[in-house]
């Protein structure tokens, strides 16, 4: 298949960022971990046939630690990678399904919780780069998840 007959194979560059960004910026973040031995969560992708959200959550101490991700219905249980970092991975996130929510919540010391999305990831990376190709993969997730959220919603 050549490129005047895959669309696909086409390459657009023509985004604008800024329309974009402010676009992602609706989608938000949230994070309550002051009350446990919580330091940090942060939020990942791993993009390849397909998408994988992933919530890291770094802790001082992980007496009593447990920690689940709801999405779509399915419950995901955190795993711990190293000493102090545990991972939850969300997978297979289809792409009408970029814009809703990862519910996180937990015990460490105390409760925690957050709530993230692919396109809450996508925002911050497109603010925090300078590289053009990052920032056209993120408008172009943006793009696509528009696209297919319009055709799952027809359904």
């Amino acid at each position: 298949i050549g490129t005047d007959h895959a669309e696909m194979a086409t390459y657009y560059t023509d985004y604008n960022f800024d329309a974009v960004y402010n676009a992602l910026s609706e989608f938000k973040c949230e994070k309550i971990i002051e009350n446990s031995n919580v330091n940090n969560i942060k939020f990942n992708l791993s993009i390849g046939s397909s998408t994988t959200f992933n919530v890291f959550i770094y802790i001082d101490d992980d007496t009593g630690f447990s920690a689940t991700a709801l999405f779509d219905g399915k419950t995901y249980i955190a795993k711990k990678i190293s000493g102090g970092i545990y991972r939850i991975q969300v997978p297979n996130v289809m792409p009408y399904m970029y814009g809703d929510s990862v519910q996180i919540s937990g015990t460490a010391g105390g409760d925690f919780s957050a709530i993230g999305s692919v396109l809450y990831y996508a925002g911050v990376r497109m603010n925090n780069t300078t590289d053009e190709y990052e920032k056209q993969a993120y408008a172009s997730a943006y793009y696509y998840y528009l696209a297919a959220k319009a055709i799952f919603d027809q359904q």
